[in-house]
């Protein structure tokens, strides 16, 4: 009887040792590809959300959200969501990647994934032209609608932390007449009255030797604006937030511009943005035009 039971013994060792090595190994496959899903959102989301990390959100009772993230800068400050839908289009399905704000009230851009649209007519979602359109424009959207209308009032958009030069952006936006009358960009100084323009004005803000003061690009920014009465219609490169579209601004616009479009979002009375369709491709134009509903409705629920 001896020898059997150090025979069950040994087989009860090695049904133990079997069970964590699979246990084991099952948790380093899983974490393998979460990492490999994390990089392939890096690479999607790369040219909207300039993060330095992504965090997984669960969106298992959200069956059109495929994937969903908080993205973070290098700094671990909230920059906003990436999520990934999916959605029946005319030839088949097609995925659409979402970049959103913080709060969900502005839509940094989007990118199309995979799709079967046919050449020539429903492939023209991923045209520039057909994309272009979503960036930091105020969910819900709308294939067809009116003119954005405007409430008169002063709006305020603020980051919600100081950057590592101890500053926060903001941008006050006057509206009149159901037109922007006036704007605002400066920075507030974390532990001080002063602002970055005021200090620029005063020479104590310096960026460089070359170029003009960092006060007169903001103010050149503020010009653009004023004359093209939609943050939208600012043009900048989305990796680096810089633009060399408004001649002596160098510094990035990207703050400018996102800040601008959540404070015109507060004076939108009807938040029914219009988005122009790709000619004889209705139903491929109105899918992505629901998925990115879709995505801004899922993240308002998460920030609430």
């Amino acid at each position: 009887m001896k020898p059997l039971g150090k025979d069950m013994l040994s087989l009860a060792v090695a049904a133990v040792v079997a069970t964590v090595l699979l246990w084991g190994s099952d948790r380093l496959t899983h974490s393998l590809i979460e990492q490999q899903k994390t990089e392939q959102t890096a690479a999607v989301f790369a040219e909207l959300l300039p993060a330095s990390r992504f965090e997984a959100l669960t969106t298992a009772e959200n069956k059109p959200i495929t994937a969903a993230y908080r993205a973070f800068d290098d700094q671990d400050r909230l920059l906003g969501f990436a999520v990934s839908v999916r959605v029946d289009g005319y030839a088949g399905p097609i995925t659409v990647h979402a970049a959103l704000s913080e709060d969900a009230a502005t839509v940094y851009g989007i990118r199309i994934g995979e799709h079967h649209e046919t050449v020539g007519y429903g492939a023209g979602i991923t045209d520039k032209t057909f994309l272009s359109q979503f960036q930091n424009r105020t969910p819900p959207l709308a294939l067809s609608g009116g003119k954005r209308t405007l409430q008169d009032g002063v709006y305020r958009a603020a980051e919600k932390s100081y950057d590592s030069s101890g500053f926060r952006d903001f941008v006050e936006v006057t509206v009149s007449g159901q037109e922007i009358t006036a704007v605002n960009w400066d920075s507030e100084q974390q532990n001080s009255e002063e602002t970055k323009k005021s200090l620029s004005r005063a020479g104590e803000y310096v960026m460089s030797q070359t170029g003009l003061p960092w006060h007169e690009q903001a103010e050149i920014m503020e010009q653009v604006l004023l004359e093209k009465q939609d943050p939208a219609a600012i043009a900048y490169q989305a990796g680096s937030g810089k633009t060399d579209a408004y001649s002596g601004a160098t510094i990035s616009v990207e703050p400018f511009v996102r800040l601008a479009a959540s404070a015109l979002a507060q004076a939108t009375k009807s938040s029914t943005a219009s988005v122009d369709g790709v000619s004889g491709a209705t139903t491929s134009s109105a899918a992505v035009v629901n998925a990115v509903n879709t995505a801004a409705t899922f993240v308002k629920n998460i920030v609430g």
